[in-house]
This record gives structure tokens, sequence and C-alpha cells, in this order.
């Protein structure tokens, strides 16, 4: 007779397969984390647009509402890196320089109004004169924020149209 003696253990098909699972299951599970931090730096990006936008057109409506005209001589209309010259007390410049939103009010400093991490890739301003109405300004703009920890960038295009209060 023959004695049966079990062997214990595993064959190498059966480590092969388990090291090939293990491997699709933690690729699976980086693939997954890396798109959370992807949509989450997006997320930031996003956000960093919409605080600069709001506080540029806020900006914008205080500084042109304030004005008692354009002064065309000053002013570069109609131009994606435009500037707008407005008389008022005191007289008040606007516009784009190296990818930045600036503001000259009177014999002052200018003062960057984008935040640090977001671009102005356009602004453009148009004016438009109406017999009976004061003049309008009609801004056109581009944000671009890109995250400082990946390549991710979002481009946000703003539309906006003040008149002057005489």
């Amino acid at each position: 007779m023959r004695k049966i003696t079990s062997q214990s253990g595993f064959t190498l098909i059966e480590i092969v397969a388990y090291f090939a699972i293990t491997s699709m299951f933690l690729f699976a599970i980086s693939v997954f984390s890396l798109q959370v931090i992807d949509t989450f730096r997006l997320s930031e990006n996003i956000n960093e647009i919409q605080y600069s936008d709001t506080f540029l057109v806020d900006k914008f409506i205080e500084k042109i509402h304030g004005a008692s005209s354009v002064d065309t001589g000053n002013s570069i209309l109609d131009n994606d890196t435009g500037k707008l010259a407005l008389n008022g007390a005191p007289n008040v410049l606007l516009y784009l320089e190296n990818e930045n939103i600036y503001m000259k009010e009177g014999a002052e400093n200018p003062v960057k109004l984008n935040a640090n991490a977001t671009d102005v890739t356009k602004l453009r301003f148009h004016r438009i004169i109406a017999t009976k109405t004061p003049d309008q300004i009609v801004i056109d703009g581009e944000l671009t924020a890109m995250s400082a920890t990946s390549n991710l960038a979002h481009t946000y295009p703003f539309h906006l149209s003040v008149s002057l209060r005489k």
C-alpha cells in the first residue's frame, strides 16, 4: 500500500495570481486617490477665480460709478490689454500689466487687484455712448488660475457692463 502524504503550501501559480489581484487592487486605489487630489486642486482653482472675480467686479463697479467721465485720451479701449482712465475725485486708472490688473488712484502707487494665484490673460474695455444716458463701460476679461502643485489650470471668462453715474 501506498502512503498518501498531504503537502501544505501554495503553488507558484496561486502565488502569482495572488500578487496579480493585489497589484490590480492597489493600482485602482492609487488611480482613484490621484483623481480625488486633482479634483480638490481644481476646486481650489475655481475658488480662487471666484474670489478674484467677485473682488474685481466690486472694484470696477465702485470706481466706474464714482467717475464723472472717461478720459479717452489716456484710455486704451477695444484692446485685449486695455486701460481705462476715469475722471473724478480722484482720477482712477485701471489697466492690465504682466497678467495682473492694477488700479492707480490719483498720485498713489498702483495696487494689484487680482489674487497671486490668478492671472488675467485678457482685459478689454469698451465704451458705449448714447444720448440722454450716461456712458456705459463694457468690460470683458479672462481669469486663469494655475495650481501651485500640479499643472491643472482653469480659465474663467467674465463680462460686466457698468454705467457712469452723472
